[in-house]
């Protein structure tokens, strides 16, 4: 099978609509509930700490199925007794965990949430059991739809993610304006409507593969699947680590955490790239790098084009969606979107350069980088964010990003030597990264004003992007010629 662009951009928008939709909608509920008389940015700054800890608590419901599943698919491509076994194991498995956490809870909540600053937040059950709901949900509805994306069961996955925005956005909606103007109503909403789509999905499943747990078909996920949990546990403290950092700066926390859920639309845009690229590329990598090497080429660097075209044309549109729509301080979260976007791109080629160490089932790698990684990262935010407040954070996040990269890089070629074209996939996305941080620097010394410097920073990145992909470009513009032609000749 040879790399087809126009089937892979087809693909890709599909899978990155899907993905974004429930984010996108999210967006715009954001405006809705803020405001006078509305929420503000102390409310923002806890739900941050509510989907801190969904995503923590997620991150041990999930136990990494989702990538144990991508890359166990193709063992079973062939068993679909044994695939079907499989999918209603690991369906269990997090049902399982997501009572252990449950439990947990009840013991342990109540004394975990006194530690806050916050006295809406010391009152753990009237939030964290909603808060757990939502990462039970979470965890079924993305090991489905990884399944489903690999099985190519494009209109199952679109269908899926949909359904789940519009009862999720109901929810909260609901839970806001009809029970608790506060983060209570907004945690406690999002894990019903969510809940509604999740319990559809889990009889489906169980009707198709039954309700089956096998621990010999588990056991070897989990070995392969526990190092990638270590790396989501490192991506959520550096993710989200910092929140708790901030807690007890309410309107700082507040500001930076919205700048930080439009930053989460670029990673669920990245999701969907990955999974209309994740197939193919490991199917090339099943038929051996040598034999496919051109076509990983050109699909590594069509991913990476997309992913930086989605950071970067997005910034302006964002920052003035928050300027014009947001009404209390939580407008300055605008001046922070080019900083923040712009290090998605090392999130990126870190996603890029961890697909192969995946595939040859070299996870166990993962734990000594991330266990770095994240030392790092809580080592920054430890000493920055009480002097620098929410640039603390920034400051962590970005150098434990390029640390895990550096790291990716040079273990990925020890595993498995592929030749890349690293002036597309290295070399100039950190140009542009170079670029976000300088820019930022202008910025703040400068008190110049955010908006023009952030145009700047987008028409240079632009810029790069084009010279760097003009044969590409040219190519494009003559098959456009040549169709016009053609037409005109019609």
């Amino acid at each position: 099978m040879r790399f087809n662009l126009k089937d892979y951009l087809k693909i890709s928008v599909l899978y990155t609509f899907a993905s974004a939709f429930p984010a996108l909608l999210q967006l715009f509920v954001l405006p809705i509930i803020e405001g006078e008389g509305r929420l503000n940015a102390i409310d923002f700054s806890q739900m941050a700490i509510a989907e801190s800890i969904s995503t923590f608590v997620g991150t041990f419901i999930l136990f990494s199925m989702s990538g144990a599943i991508s890359r166990f698919y193709y063992d079973y491509l062939d068993n679909k007794k044994g695939l079907n076994d499989l999918f209603s194991s690991v369906i269990i498995g997090i049902l399982f965990r997501g009572l252990i956490i449950i439990g947990l809870a009840v013991i342990l909540g109540d004394y975990l949430a006194s530690f806050f600053s916050q006295d809406s937040l010391n009152e753990f059950s009237t939030y964290g059991y909603g808060a757990i709901v939502i990462a039970i949900n979470r965890a079924i509805i993305v090991v489905t739809t990884t399944l489903y994306r690999n099985q190519k069961l494009v209109t199952r996955f679109v269908l899926i993610n949909i359904a789940l925005a519009i009862t999720r956005t109901a929810g909260q909606l609901l839970g806001i304006f009809c029970f608790d103007m506060s983060f209570i109503g907004y945690v406690n909403g999002a894990a019903i409507g969510g809940g509604f789509i999740s319990v559809i999905v889990i009889l489906l499943v169980f009707k198709k593969c039954g309700v089956k747990f096998s621990r010999e078909l588990v056991a070897p996920l989990t070995k392969f699947a526990f190092p990638l949990f270590v790396f989501e546990l490192v991506k959520w403290g550096v993710l989200f680590a910092d929140r708790l950092f901030l807690e007890s700066s309410p309107e700082q926390l507040g500001i930076y955490d919205n700048a930080q859920r439009f930053a989460a639309g670029i990673y669920i845009i990245f999701q969907g790239l990955y999974g209309a690229m994740q197939p193919d590329f490991f199917l090339y990598l099943k038929k051996g790098v040598e034999n496919t090497i051109a076509d990983l080429r050109r699909l590594s660097n069509v991913y990476l084009l997309q992913a930086q075209l989605s950071a970067i044309l997005l910034i302006i549109p964002v920052i003035a969606y928050i300027y014009l729509f947001f009404e209390t301080s939580l407008t300055t979260s605008g001046t922070l979107i080019a900083i923040i976007f712009s290090q998605y791109i090392i999130t990126a080629l870190n996603t890029l350069f961890s697909m192969p160490i995946i595939f040859y089932k070299r996870t166990d790698i993962f734990l000594y980088i991330n266990l770095l990684v994240l030392a790092v990262s809580l080592t920054i935010n430890y000493f920055l964010i009480p002097i620098l407040g929410y640039y603390g954070a920034i400051i962590a996040s970005y150098c434990a990003n390029t640390l895990q990269l550096a790291l990716f890089i040079y273990l990925q070629n020890r595993i498995v030597k592929i030749k890349w074209n690293y002036h597309k996939t290295v070399t100039v996305p950190m140009l542009i990264v170079s670029c976000a941080i300088i820019a930022e620097f202008i910025k703040v010394y400068t008190n110049a004003n955010y908006v023009v410097v952030a145009i700047i920073f987008v028409a240079v990145a632009l810029l790069i992007i084009c010279f760097l992909y003009r044969n590409e470009i040219k190519n494009i513009i003559f098959r456009l010629k040549d169709k016009l032609i053609i037409q005109s000749n019609r």
